[in-house]
């Protein structure tokens, strides 16, 4: 009884805070007097290796002390020669960065790597007008955090999702703005669908066609059509209950259900003649997934549909 009445609470303050800041999205990067990306940036990925070629050996870091050089430019390295490997780790909830991050590594890998291997310097970087800044607390967390699979022994992804949640905000950190080692794991880390639309918008630079929100569903008869046709201007990413994906009933009405989780479409389709299944194939955690349900579960746990499109 004591544990549902603690989860009670826990909703209730989602959905006060939730009504209350709707919308909200704020960051703590700083704004530079450059001129902002014109464009979507692009780059391939043969352009990254050779960055990476030219940097070399790093040196041990004074603003990361544990972070070890070596593992860092493997991790890097791994991450634009295989962007579907980048991993957020267990138990984290670092999922709407990692799916911005691959975008990013897809799209824009040498714009990625230039990005980490200045933070990994100074400790700040610069990415069209924003300026990513790592706090003091952050910078000695990074390279440390354990059971968390294989991101275990990637300093290089420990080092940008815990500067990415510490830089982003949204109305989930009006509680709490100063991280704490172990935040990775809690609402601080959270991301809702304007913060994540924001940072699409405002650090990519993508042009952002969203539809959805925190608690209500997008309102759309033709979900699996209108993701399809999306998906010729650009990136589709859900915002999505992954718990209940997994679930095999449908509907539990005595439970509070909401999205937890981003994902990036690699394909949807109509399983069945009668449409009444859809497949979906979709990049998360490091791989991608594919899952078959009925069409009614899919537009019951889909929450927002965000399209990002190249300027």
């Amino acid at each position: 009884m004591e544990h549902r009445t603690l989860l009670l609470l826990k909703h209730l303050l989602y959905i006060t805070l939730l009504l209350c800041s709707t919308g909200c999205y704020y960051s703590k990067t700083h704004t530079t007097n450059d001129v902002p990306h014109a464009h979507t940036p692009t780059s391939t990925t043969a352009q990254a290796l050779a960055y990476l070629d030219s940097v070399g050996t790093l040196p041990k870091s004074e603003v990361w002390p544990n972070v070890n050089p070596v593992l860092f430019i493997k991790n890097v390295r791994r991450n634009v020669g295989n962007p579907e490997l980048l991993y957020q780790g267990i138990a984290t909830n670092f999922c709407s960065y990692a799916a911005l991050s691959y975008v990013m590594l897809c799209n824009d890998p040498l714009g990625y790597t230039r990005l980490i291997v200045q933070l990994y310097k100074q400790g700040h970087a610069r990415y069209g007008r924003l300026r990513l800044v790592a706090s003091m607390p952050i910078e000695k967390y990074a390279g440390t955090l354990q059971l968390k699979g294989r991101m275990d022994i990637a300093p290089a992804d420990q080092l940008w999702f815990l500067t990415m949640i510490d830089n982003f905000k949204g109305y989930l950190n009006l509680v709490d703005l100063k991280y704490d080692p172990g935040n990775e794991n809690t609402l601080y880390a959270a991301t809702n669908f304007a913060k994540f639309n924001g940072m699409a918008r405002n650090f990519l630079s993508y042009k952002v066609t969203a539809m959805g929100s925190d608690l209500i569903h997008p309102s759309n008869k033709y979900i699996v059509e209108t993701v399809q046709e999306l998906q010729k201007k650009g990136e589709v990413v859900l915002f999505f209950d992954h718990e209940r994906a997994y679930k095999r009933s449908n509907l539990k009405f005595a439970q509070l259900h909401m999205p937890t989780h981003f994902i990036v479409v690699k394909r949807l389709e109509h399983t069945d003649g009668d449409g009444n299944d859809i497949t979906i194939r979709y990049w998360d955690y490091g791989g991608e997934t594919e899952q078959t349900m009925p069409l009614l579960k899919f537009r019951n746990i889909v929450y927002g549909i965000t399209l990002l499109e190249k300027k």
